[in-house]
């Protein structure tokens, strides 16, 4: 008896080492975005923190006073958010939705280095006030400190070829 076989696409090939060579910087605006939604995930955690911290009884005060605590509390869980994903080599979600990947200039999967390094650079370009990210407004290649300065950036995926459906 012949099964019909299910309509699904094909998984997406990997990149062959270097492919990358020619990839564009990924726009600005879509760079944003993933940041977004990174931003949005870490406030989601912060979210299920102060949730949990109610529930076991802590008293959470929205004080003048408690303001500092509060966003430390957010800065230390972002910053170990993106930890978590440089230790895994991969890409943050946000990216990932957008469907950027992460490459080194010479085309290649940055190393585990490079991604420290990215990260600690972009922590500098937010330090010096968002200058580092304005910066991609201005340069002609549209990098960021931190692009310049871990030799990655972003590029968007080529959509994945869908195969004509069998009947």
């Amino acid at each position: 008896m012949d099964q019909p076989t299910l309509p699904f696409p094909p998984p997406p090939v990997p990149a062959a080492p270097g492919a990358w060579r020619e990839a564009r910087p990924a726009a600005v605006g879509v760079r944003s975005a993933a940041a977004g939604v990174n931003a949005l995930l870490v406030l989601a955690g912060l979210g299920v923190f102060l949730l949990t911290f109610h529930l076991l009884g802590g008293e959470i005060t929205l004080e003048r006073r408690a303001a500092p605590g509060w966003i430390a509390a957010a800065v230390v869980l972002g910053f170990f958010y993106h930890i978590y994903w440089c230790l895994l080599k991969r890409d943050a979600p946000g990216m990932r939705w957008f469907r950027l990947r992460l490459v080194n200039f010479d085309g290649y999967e940055p190393e585990p280095g490079q991604r420290v390094v990215r990260l600690i650079a972009a922590c500098l370009s937010l330090l010096a006030c968002g200058l580092g990210l304005l910066w991609a407004l201005f340069d002609e290649e549209g990098l960021t400190w931190h692009d310049h300065i871990s030799k990655t950036y972003p590029t968007l995926e080529p959509s994945p070829r869908r195969l004509p459906r069998r009947r």
